[in-house]
Parts: C-alpha cells; structure tokens; sequence
C-alpha cells in the first residue's frame, strides 16, 4: 500500500510517540480547538452499486497528498504543555510515517449475501413516504478497520495520521469509509476532499483548489482586522452563564436520568414527500422559503410533537450552517479549499405552543427570517466575539432560555456529497457496457454518516441532512429519546394524528 498503508506507530516512553525535529509545528485554529469536537470521531461511507479498484483509489489520494498545501492533511496530532492541539507537518511520507492510514478488503460474496452488509438502507421504489432504518453505527464492524482511531487519544498518543480510510469490496457493490475527528475539519472540508480527490482521479488535476495553509486563521485575522462587541450579536442577551446555565445544565442532567441513552435512526425522505412539504410551505406563506428550512421545520414540528413538549416551553432551533462565504476574499479566497471547522449555529426561536398551532411554512419562514438576520458577515463576526467572550469566561456559548428545548440540525445539502464522480475507479457495474449505468454506478446510491461520541452525556434532538441521492431522495439520521420513536415514525407517515 506504499506511502498510503498505515497503523499507528508504538509510542516512546512516557506513553507520548516521538516527534521528528524536522516537523512543523502550527497549533490549531480557534474554532478547530473547541472540546467538543475533540470528543467527536465521524465516520462517513459510500455505498457503490459498482465495483471500483482500491488501488486506483489509493493512487489517486496519494497524488493529491504530494500536492501543495494538500500534504497538510498527512500532519499529525499532539497535545501541547497548555492541553491545546497542534499539527506537526511531516516534510516527507514514506511507508513509516505515511500520509494516511489505508486499508481494503477483497470479500468473495455479493453485497446482498453478508449478513451486515445487506441490512445497509436502500430507498424503496414508489415510496411516499419517509422510510426508517437502523442506525449507521450498527454498521461499524463492517465499515471501519479494527486499528481505525476513535477518540482523539488515539491520534495524540500515537502518531496516526489524521484520516483513515478503508474500502470493504465485493463481487458487486464497493463501500468506502473515512474517519477522522471533528476538530479536523467539517462536512465541507470533508467535501473539499472529495472533490479534490475524484479530480485525481479523473486526471483534471489543473481543476484541484489550493488549500489554505493551516497557520492561517479566518477568526483571528478577522478579529485583527476589525474588532467587534460581544454585544453587538443580536442574541447575546441570550447568553446563558450563572445561575442561567446551571438550570440548564439541571435540565439536561434531569433527561438523562428518565430518558437515559438516546436512539439515533437513519430516515429516507422521498422526493415526492418533500415536494409536498413544499407545496404545503408555499400555500401557507407567498415570501420565499428554502428546502432546508422547510425541513428543518418538519423535523423540528415533529419532534415537539413526538417528545409531548409542553405548550409553553421554549424551543430553539439552531441551525448548524457553513460560514465560508461570510469571510472577505483578502483572507479566504473562494477559489480555495478551507480544510477545518466553519460551520456555526444559527438560533431560532419558538415555543413548542406556536409550533402545534401554526403551519409549517409560518415555521419554516421564521427559520428563512432568522438566518437572514443573523447570516451577515457583521453578526458572523458579532457572534464570534460572544464566542471568544463565553469561552474565556469558561463556559460553553449557547444562547437562549434555560428551560429551552434545543433542536440542531446540520445541514450538508450544499455539500452536494452524491454528485462526486468516482467513475473512473469503476471496473464492473450493474450494466457492463453501459457508459450511463458505469457513470451512475462511480456516484453513491447511499450515504452513511456515523461516529464515535465520547461525552458523558450523549446528543439528542440532533441530525445530519446528509444530502440528496441520485432519485431526489433525501438522506439524514435524527437522534431523539428512545421512547419517543414510535410516536416519531407514526407522525412523520400520516399513520398518527
């Protein structure tokens, strides 16, 4: 596997793994060094109903990892004296050190015959309605390797590269998996990758963007540039901090010990179903609302419902969303490739009474209303400063009433992570032959994303909108309490009033 194949290398004495001199050392970035994403391991996988070549894989990412600033992404993690993270940029890869941690499998058994492999979801044909399936994690055992890093000790304690990639492929199908920390980068910077890697693969490598290098932080040379008020965002009277925060904390504490380990299930939106959700959200409200807030209010909507919410409490619906586009071209080019986290939450606010009693495009348009207030680059940076101000003081930056009931949904639409094009890794396809069917058979038919949690008190009310398949199906996982499913499902299929 050359440059490519990796385990983590055995550690010097002291339980800490030596540190060549000729290593540069960058610390992380602010918004890369919050705690908990240091505490979150994402597993992401394609499914192919084709049969792709993993060397052809492999050489493709090797390429891009001894191109430009792309061999940032072959550092390794430390912790420094302070308990902060830093890179150490390797000068050279050899089979040692290598830029990445590689692994594939060869099983002589059709994708429908293995007993895990055949439970991955699958859209029904016709379907109307949104679909349910297991959780993604379920599925660990057959998508990562055994050796693969799942908390971040496993990178600082060893010298692991960051990401760690294996392909599971059988007779007709092929599944590739990533797996990296949160505080590496984000779903868009994962989806940099992606693009730059099928580039690769393709042979356009005149179309791969620069990366910009890791010593340059967005945040801080924006706080340089122009310094503004915490108060300036226009939620921070919201702040929770004091006696505010400790009723929150009690409240969270409180669900844990009646609702214990939250569930987390895979749903498959139809298009036809979103296409009526739309419908519905345009007869309510003539001012323009997108997909994504349509969703987001369905999730939100049934969500209130299906946890039983009491009518006056609060809700607030934050809306975790990519920011790149919010920073001037003088300090991310947007021809450029940021590989780190930018993405922040965007807070809307409700009581779970307007939400049983309005409709869903009132909803939605109250999402459309609040990202419009707060998605400027003047609250970006206002938020920031509140950001900074919370975290100095030693507490987390959520904003809004303690007795709030949080809603967050991340949102990876615009990552548009089933049109990358891995066509040229294809070897056999459902219809040998058949350039269209090759063509689709190098994109996903699904998507997983997964990981690794290693926080005390498990998320819940939290999901991903992954993205859209080739048939206009919508992909996401939603985690809520486990008694609260039945209620959920039947809700969400018109099967309970």
């Amino acid at each position: 596997m050359g440059a490519l194949q990796s385990k983590p290398a055995p550690t010097a004495a002291g339980g800490s793994p030596s540190t060549p001199t000729s290593d540069t050392i960058i610390p992380f970035r602010y918004l890369d060094n919050q705690s908990f994403l240091k505490q979150f391991v994402l597993v992401f996988t394609y499914r192919f109903d084709a049969v792709l070549d993993p060397e052809k894989l492999r050489h493709a990412l090797q390429r891009l990892l001894e191109s430009g600033d792309w061999k940032q992404l072959g550092a390794r993690v430390r912790k420094n004296a302070s308990g902060d993270l830093e890179y150490h940029l390797s000068q050279s890869f050899d089979d040692q050190r290598p830029a990445l941690s590689w692994s594939d499998i060869k099983l002589e058994q059709n994708l429908a015959d293995h007993p895990l492999a055949c439970r991955l979801p699958r859209a029904a044909p016709d379907q109307h309605r949104p679909q349910f399936f297991e959780d993604a994690a379920a599925f660990v055992p057959l998508i990562e390797a055994a050796e693969t890093p799942r908390k971040i000790e496993d990178w600082t304690s060893t010298d692991a590269p960051l990401l760690s990639f294996h392909v599971v492929k059988f007779n007709d199908a092929t599944l590739v998996t990533v797996s990296w920390c949160h505080a590496f980068m984000d779903g868009v910077g994962i989806a940099s990758l992606m693009r730059a890697w099928t580039a690769m693969l393709a042979g356009q490598d005149d179309t791969v963007a620069p990366v910009l290098s890791f010593d340059k932080d967005p945040v801080e040379l924006l706080g340089c540039k122009r310094e503004t008020a915490p108060e300036d965002y226009l939620n921070h009277g919201r702040s929770l901090s004091g006696s505010s925060l400790f009723r929150f904390v009690v409240n969270q504490l409180w669900e844990v010990m009646w609702y214990a380990k939250p569930e987390t299930r895979m749903i498959c939106l139809p298009g036809s179903f979103i296409a009526k959700l739309k419908e519905q959200a345009a007869r309510d409200e003539t001012e323009f609302v997108s997909e994504g807030d349509v969703v987001s209010a369905w999730i939100t909507r049934t969500t209130a419902r299906a946890l039983s919410i009491p009518h006056s409490m609060p809700v607030a619906m934050a809306n975790v969303l990519d920011t790149r586009d919010l920073i001037g071209e003088d300090i991310l080019p947007s021809n450029s490739a940021y590989i780190g986290n930018m993405c922040i939450q965007f807070f809307t606010y409700v009581s779970a009474g307007e939400l049983a009693s309005e409709s869903l495009g009132t909803t939605a348009l109250r999402i459309r209303k609040a990202l419009q207030e707060q998605r400027t680059g003047d609250q970006f940076e206002a938020y920031l400063s509140a950001h900074k101000q919370a975290t100095a003081a030693g507490r987390p930056p959520l904003f809004g009433p303690w007795n709030m009931e949080m809603v967050n949904i991340s949102s990876w639409l615009k990552a548009r992570f089933f049109e990358y094009d891995f066509s040229p890794a294809v070897v056999r396809s459902a219809a040998d032959g058949d350039r269209e069917q090759a063509s689709l058979g190098g994109r996903p038919s699904y998507i997983s994303a997964t990981g690794h949690e290693n926080v005390p008190i498990p998320s819940r009310n939290v999901g991903c909108l992954v993205g859209k398949d080739v048939d206009g199906n919508l992909w996401m996982n939603w985690t809520i309490r486990k008694s609260a499913w039945p209620a959920f499902v039947g809700i969400a299929t018109g099967n309970l009033e």
